[in-house]
């Protein structure tokens, strides 16, 4: 089979089966930008649910960072429309920080707004369309950057986010057959310009392929030793958690501790790796820290015998005997309206909210504590300063606030609630207790 062949239903059907098991009936979501690989994966995925009883729901994220984008999302609407596929727009309009890294923004965002999408919608499956290409252009663009084993290990097929399942059942599968399929089922696609944009190391590798085809980097042997690097991969997670099994401690109230003497008898790549996953999991972000940063703390970790205070992903690292991760509690910005009804939610990517409840007294939401409100709670009841629970710690937490503006607003609003130490301000708001659930949850999860 040529690379030029289309990817026919039969295949795409059977590579979408083994990343089961599905519903009986499978809905699933579908990210659909417009380009020739998600326009193929929505099409044969929707054919794939229909032949199953069920049907695929394509979502499309309007960055709004180009000005063709919507009018690009509205011809996906009007493609999809005319295939009777359900499609859904959804709009980035938090923001943007024009000093950070926008596209790194963009990608956060996007997966925000389509995991938000499927809780809302309770999908249990978000599709991808990544394909044999973008794993080539990822280990080329990891090892220009000095990444280690984690970072040059292929892409998983099915991974976890936010409770959602994320499959990329195209990793195998070159473009070319994506547009061969497209143009077999008379489909057209948009073709972004930002993919002629040499500004973007991806677009010079591309560029170079030609090259690297002809010295035997083909996109086929770097997604081949992708994979090898991710077979290293999950060979040091074994010996990670046996390492966190000796040293490591996870608490309720959303920070962990690191025998920091048992850290330094460990191999580097293990105690890196067990890093960056207690980093991951208390930041809250599936995102892993920078190799270079990571090592730089590793070192200092293990040959400084100073107190450190140090923020990597979203954490505050303290150490004294002992190494105590905590959530950077300053980065918090993650507020949930208290709605009727039996809900569930993911709060800052660490801690699950739920609650079953017919009648909700007036602007409830959860948001983080604050120093101004936990200033405020104790001095409404002091005996909270005794608290066993760090500060650093406290301020991590989820609270219930009561909205006094016409925004949420932590500064302005009423500090009501703080579920894990046991603080309910009045009758009418302790009454919501039994009716409401608040536990450590992260999404990036480790076993110690």
């Amino acid at each position: 089979m040529t690379e030029a062949s289309p990817l026919l239903q039969q295949e795409f059907s059977n590579l979408f089966d083994a990343l089961g098991p599905f519903a009986a009936k499978p809905i699933i979501a579908v990210a659909v930008s417009g380009g020739a690989d998600s326009m193929a994966l929505c099409l044969l995925a929707q054919e794939w649910a229909a032949q199953k009883g069920g049907k695929a729901i394509a979502i499309t994220v309007d960055h709004g960072l180009r000005a063709e984008s919507a009018n690009e999302a509205t011809q996906v609407h009007n493609w999809l429309a005319l295939r009777g596929i359900e499609h859904h727009i959804l709009r980035w309009e938090k923001e943007k920080n024009p000093a950070g890294n926008i596209q790194e923004q963009a990608r956060e965002a996007r997966f925000q707004l389509l995991t938000d999408f499927c809780k809302q919608k309770q999908i249990a499956d978000l599709c991808l369309g990544h394909h044999q290409g973008d794993v080539a252009e990822n280990f080329l663009i990891r090892l220009s950057r000095g990444s280690g084993v984690y970072g040059l290990a292929a892409m998983t097929a099915v991974s976890h986010r936010d409770g959602i399942r994320i499959l990329r059942p195209l990793l195998d599968i070159p473009k070319s057959r994506l547009i061969a399929a497209l143009k077999t089922l008379g489909q057209a696609w948009i073709e972004d310009p930002s993919n002629d944009n040499e500004d973007f190391l991806r677009v010079q590798f591309r560029k170079h392929q030609a090259l690297f085809d002809s010295l035997g980097l083909t996109a086929h042997r770097l997604v081949e030793t992708a994979k090898n690097m991710l077979r290293a991969k999950d060979a040091i997670a074994v010996q990670v958690a046996d390492a966190m099994a000796q040293c490591l401690k996870i608490h309720d109230f959303g920070y962990a501790e690191i025998d920091r003497q048992k850290l330094t008898q460990f191999p580097a790549e293990i105690g890196l790796r067990l890093l960056a996953d207690v980093l991951t999991c208390i930041g809250g972000k599936d995102v892993t820290p920078r190799l270079d940063s990571l090592e730089n703390l590793h070192q200092e970790l293990i040959t400084s015998d100073r107190k450190i205070t140090k923020t990597l992903s979203g954490c505050i690292i303290e150490t004294d005997s002992t190494i105590s991760v905590y959530r950077e509690f300053g980065l918090i910005d993650d507020k949930i309206p208290i709605t009727a009804g039996q809900k569930s939610f993911l709060w800052d990517g660490r801690f699950c909210i739920e609650w079953s409840l017919n009648a909700v007294p007036h602007n409830l939401y959860i948001g983080q504590i604050t120093e101004k409100g936990w200033a405020n709670a104790v001095q409404f009841c002091p005996e909270m300063r005794a608290s066993p629970v760090s500060y650093t710690a406290r301020l991590g937490l989820p609270a219930l606030w009561r909205q006094k503006t016409d925004r949420l607003d932590t500064a302005t609003d009423e500090l009501m609630a703080i579920p894990h130490l046991n603080y309910w301000k009045n009758a009418e708001i302790s009454d919501l207790k039994p009716r409401m659930r608040l536990y450590f949850h992260p999404q990036h999860k480790i076993k110690p």
